[in-house]
């Protein structure tokens, strides 16, 4: 849609990219569409997909079975829809082995992309569940010439007090190279409905009733 080009293009101009936005507000959707026109357009050699495993509700799953690609295949999973949605079904399956699931929590002491490995582009999805010395570590994992793409929505954190979404925006957002935008209700996707119970959820959030 025409409200979220600019929103892409601000991807292509900066190295580093916070989406901050209410549920619906298809920051998923924008940073995986600038990710597959990379890969397309040769511009990146690899897409890594990263979320936190933080189960949305207090009624835990418990330990996945299988092995540790079979465990993380649900959340993989999650960034395939956003593909298959955008994507012809040829140039899915073209794509799909340049893209991975990478797990925050084994990813310190690795660089992404660099030397024979080229340019990669990191999505980092529902950062609000992320705490501040996770930010700062994926943040920190990127080698020069590739792009690291991080959203989340502050009012959703599945962390509480612990999550350091917004500690990160502030300590990063006046360096070169990195962009914050606070997308608001007019990127709502999702229709009237979800956006009046979003709202109403912040509204109650806000008051303490």
């Amino acid at each position: 849609k025409d409200i979220q080009k600019p929103i892409v293009n601000l991807h292509r101009e900066n190295d580093i990219v916070i989406l901050d936005g209410y549920a619906g507000t298809a920051k998923d959707f924008m940073q995986v569409y600038r990710a597959m026109s990379g890969l397309i357009q040769g511009e990146f050699t690899e897409v890594i997909f990263m979320r936190t495993i933080v189960e949305a509700t207090s009624s835990k799953l418990g330990f996945l079975p299988g092995s540790e690609d079979q465990k993380l295949e649900p959340y993989l999973e999650i960034f395939y829809d956003q593909m298959r949605g955008m994507l012809k079904p040829a140039v899915f399956e073209r794509l799909k082995s340049k893209v991975r699931f990478e797990y925050p929590g084994f990813i310190r002491g690795k660089t992404f992309g660099g030397n024979y490995r080229g340019n990669v582009c990191i999505i980092l999805s529902e950062a609000q569940n992320a705490e501040l010395r996770e930010l700062v570590t994926i943040s920190t994992r990127l080698a020069e010439g590739s792009k690291l793409y991080i959203n989340g929505c502050q009012s959703q954190s599945d962390i509480g007090s612990r999550s350091g979404f917004k500690d990160f925006i502030n300590i990063v957002k006046n360096i070169k190279g990195v962009h914050v935008e606070t997308l608001g209700d007019e990127f709502q996707m999702r229709g009237r409905l979800v956006m009046e119970i979003d709202k109403a959820h912040r509204n109650f959030l806000k008051n303490g009733k």
